[in-house]
């Protein structure tokens, strides 16, 4: 398995470097009211991924947290029925130990 993942980064490492490459011509690229500029077409198209990849983990950061205490909320009922659980059967054990054994 670790052949298999470390064939795919080369391989897509390749198609990057490729891409790049192919990609060097100067993009004007202006925000009104803020930035104007020239950049190569690569560098535009690797900022736009990157901050897309940024709002995407931002936008779903809420919905992790809430499935992170939702599990821990229940991780602690089943500790807590667990524990009631096995003090039920320790204290049916000891009033069985006193009871006379019939044969």
């Amino acid at each position: 398995m670790k052949y298999i993942t470390w064939l795919f980064r080369i391989v897509m490492l390749t198609i990057l470097v490729v891409f790049a490459t192919q990609n060097t011509a100067n993009v004007p690229f202006s925000m009104p009211f803020l930035l104007e500029s020239s950049l190569p077409l690569w560098v535009l198209l690797s900022i736009f991924f990157l901050l897309g990849l940024v709002f995407g983990v931002l936008l779903l950061l809420p919905k992790y947290v809430a499935l992170r205490w939702n599990s821990r909320k229940m991780r602690k009922e089943i500790d807590s029925t667990k524990t009631a659980s096995t003090n039920t059967i320790n204290t049916t054990e000891t009033s069985d130990a006193g009871a006379p054994q019939v044969m």
